[in-house]
């Protein structure tokens, strides 16, 4: 079973692969590659922050 971050990575790169097979060129890709890092850099970054914060501790 694919997880959520790499079926939205799939999802990413069929909508920039289908953009340059339409245009003919690999700027599409690249722009949806770099789009994915920007977004989900952050994403990634918020998680980390969440899980040190919210963790559970030992008494």
């Amino acid at each position: 079973m694919l997880e959520h971050k790499d079926l939205s990575l799939a999802t990413a790169l069929t909508i920039a692969t289908t953009a340059q097979s339409f245009s003919g060129n690999a700027t599409p890709l690249m722009m949806g590659a770099i789009a994915y890092v920007l977004l989900f850099i952050p994403v990634v970054v918020l998680g980390r922050f969440l899980e040190t914060r919210f963790r559970w501790r030992k008494i």
